[in-house]
C-alpha cells in the first residue's frame, strides 16, 4: 500500500474511533434496562376510550402526543429500558427520559428503526394539573387529557 493511502485509512480509522468516543453512552440500552410492560387503560369517564400504557416508578404513562418540530439526542436524558408488549420484549423500541423535563412528567418512546417518530407519554398524576410541555412535543389531543 502506497504511503498516502496509508495515511488515509488512517485517518479515516482515527474519525470513526472519534466518532464512537463523542456518542452519549447514556442513550444506550443500560446494563440492567427496565422492562416496560404495557397494557391495557380504560378511560373511567368512557369506556370505549382506551390505551396501551405502562408504570414507571410508581406512576403511569399514557400516550400524549408526537413530535411537533426536532428531536435531538441531546434532548434525551437517558435511555431507560425497553417495551415489552404482549410478552414480546421490543428491544428496539426504547424508552428515554427527557432533559427539558426533569420532573419527568413526560417520557418519550422511540422505535429504532430508520423513519420511526417517536411517542411521548404522560404521567395520569400531571392530568389537571399546570405542567410544562417542552416545545417540541405536540398533543394529539387524546380524549383523556382533555
Amino acid at each position: 500500500m502506497n504511503r498516502k493511502k496509508k495515511w488515509l485509512w488512517i485517518l479515516v480509522f482515527a474519525i470513526l474511533v472519534m466518532a464512537g468516543c463523542g456518542k452519549n453512552r447514556e442513550l444506550e440500552l443500560p446494563e440492567n434496562p427496565v422492562k416496560f410492560v404495557t397494557y391495557d387503560f380504560i378511560n373511567p369517564e368512557n369506556a370505549e376510550d382506551g390505551y396501551r400504557v405502562f408504570d414507571y416508578e410508581g406512576r403511569t404513562y399514557l400516550p400524549y402526543g408526537t413530535l411537533k418540530t426536532s428531536l435531538n439526542d441531546r434532548d434525551l436524558s437517558k435511555c431507560l429500558g425497553f417495551v415489552v408488549q404482549d410478552e414480546e420484549e421490543l428491544k428496539d423500541v426504547l424508552v428515554y427520559s427527557l432533559k427539558a423535563d426533569p420532573e419527568m412528567n413526560y417520557l418519550v418512546m422511540r422505535d429504532q428503526g430508520f423513519m420511526s417518530q417517536p411517542t411521548f407519554l404522560r404521567a395520569i398524576d400531571t392530568l389537571e394539573k399546570e405542567i410544562e410541555t417542552p416545545d417540541y412535543i405536540q398533543s394529539l389531543d387524546y380524549e383523556y387529557w382533555e
